[in-house]
């Protein structure tokens, strides 16, 4: 539907598709954590010089307390109540989230926030094995594809490692549409058992 466009022009300059959430998930408060999302959140103001923005997000766990950890400039800050949202959760959505703070949040605000065509979602514990946050976003900025991530092969099929990875908003407002119609066991829903975020 038109909600599913994208509601930005590409910026032939910066390779941009549209204005991008970059998702930080992080369950624990330690330092390396504060530094990784330093790096994030300076490679997402090198991105949105001249160009669609690059907004960070922070998600915490809302029943922990964060000494060390927060946003670099006190930006959004999104405290999820993880423990309550997958105690009432469907069964298919707790096998959608698995372990990942992200996810359990990531569809309800992305419906509620229509300002993005992309967001990445980045694990407190990835980290670059080479080069920069902003290479590895400029790199797929041009993309279209709904998702951009690491796959391997499992016994059920294909799966998608997400502790980095590119979603577009259109993949997941469906995401969320199938979710709820599992759940209502609609007729036509998906019957593809889920196991963990995107298998």
């Amino acid at each position: 539907g038109a909600e599913d466009q994208p509601r930005h022009a590409a910026a032939a300059h910066c390779a941009s598709r549209g204005r991008t959430l970059i998702a930080f998930g992080a369950h624990t408060d330690e330092s390396f954590v504060q530094n990784e999302l330093t790096n994030i959140h300076n490679a997402a103001d090198a991105m949105s010089r001249g160009c669609p923005a690059h907004d960070v997000a922070l998600f915490v766990d809302a029943s922990k307390q964060y000494g060390v950890l927060r946003h670099p400039t006190n930006g959004t800050t999104v405290r999820v109540p993880f423990a309550l949202l997958k105690k009432n959760a469907s069964a298919a959505t707790r096998a959608f989230v698995s372990h990942q703070l992200l996810m359990a949040s990531l569809p309800a605000y992305v419906a509620e926030d229509k300002r993005y065509d992309y967001v990445w979602v980045i694990e407190e514990d990835a980290k670059l094995a080479q080069g920069s946050w902003d290479q590895l976003f400029r790199k797929f900025n041009s993309s279209q594809a709904d998702l951009i991530a690491h796959i391997r092969r499992t016994r059920n099929g294909m799966a998608a490692l997400l502790p980095v990875a590119r979603l577009s908003t259109r993949l997941i407002r469906a995401i969320r549409r199938d979710l709820a119609r599992i759940d209502n066991r609609e007729r036509g829903a998906p019957r593809r058992r889920i196991h963990g975020a995107f298998s």
